[in-house]
């Protein structure tokens, strides 16, 4: 009973989303869907089991996109990946592309389509949402992604969400924008895991310059005591990797910069304390 309430529950949304895209297309903005409004009828699908099949997850990208599903549509895993993207650029994007990574992952769970199957570019890009979003919690989000993605491939449940770097850089680049405490700490802490696991054999996750550039970048924006110390032992800590034959973790002028912007900021501090 539980299930058919929750698919006519989830079908009752979409119908009210048709409705006010039609509306709106008439010329009523008071009413034009935003991010809020899908992210609610994504939820709306994603926690309903009956409906987490791979014909209504194709129902969902088509719906989402403003287009109609039919027999000759041809959509894949790639289109619905550059999708997830595209939701990264607007407001509220992150649980919106949070959202329906969960209706693709349900509905290959569910039906075993390869084409549903979420991978690690899906769920990097999410990641990748979290990074650019202001939520407070964006940084712990991001990490239970990727922690999500690590279980999953080494438990076998899915070969294609292997973390990469970038999905690494995305993580640490999420927690260097956070102003959470301990914010700059859990950047180097995502990066030194990054280490340990290249140097046990993941050649996929060998650190670059941006890697440590995002580092650099958050303790040069803390405002804990000794993070300009910590930011420029990570730049030393580059240099000798380079020196050593590591051209991958050159310096650039951003990681220079970051560091210069973190000196300018502690001695506007001092100055203001002595003040």
């Amino acid at each position: 009973a539980q299930s058919r309430q929750g698919a006519v529950a989830a079908n009752h949304v979409e119908a009210l989303l048709r409705d006010m895209r039609k509306r709106s297309k008439a010329g009523n903005v008071h009413v034009h869907p935003d991010a809020a409004i899908y992210t609610g009828v994504l939820d709306a699908f994603s926690k309903n089991v009956k409906l987490n099949d791979a014909n209504t997850a194709k129902r969902m990208f088509h719906l989402l996109r403003g287009d109609d599903m039919d027999e000759s549509s041809t959509d894949n895993l790639e289109e619905r990946a550059a999708f997830i993207n595209e939701m990264t650029q607007e407001q509220g994007a992150p649980q919106q592309a949070e959202a329906f990574l969960r209706v693709m992952k349900a509905a290959y769970e569910k039906s075993g389509e390869v084409s549903m199957r979420p991978n690690v570019v899906t769920f990097t890009a999410v990641i990748d949402a979290w990074s650019k979003s202001k939520s407070r919690d964006a940084p712990q989000r991001a990490e239970a992604l990727k922690d999500e993605m690590i279980y999953m491939y080494e438990s076998g449940a899915n070969p294609d969400v292997k973390p990469s770097r970038v999905t690494y850089n995305a993580l640490i680049n999420t927690w260097a924008k956070s102003q959470e405490r301990g914010a700059a700490q859990n950047a180097e802490r995502v990066l030194n895991e990054m280490i340990e696991r290249f140097d046990a054999g993941d050649t996929d996750l060998q650190p670059d310059h941006i890697s440590y550039t995002s580092v650099v970048e958050a303790y040069a924006q803390s405002r804990e005591k000794g993070s300009i110390d910590k930011a420029e032992r990570i730049i030393r800590h580059m240099e000798q990797l380079y020196d050593a034959g590591n051209v991958s973790v050159k310096p650039t002028a951003t990681t220079y910069v970051q560091l210069i912007y973190g000196l300018s900021r502690s001695s506007e501090r001092d100055a203001a304390r002595r003040g």
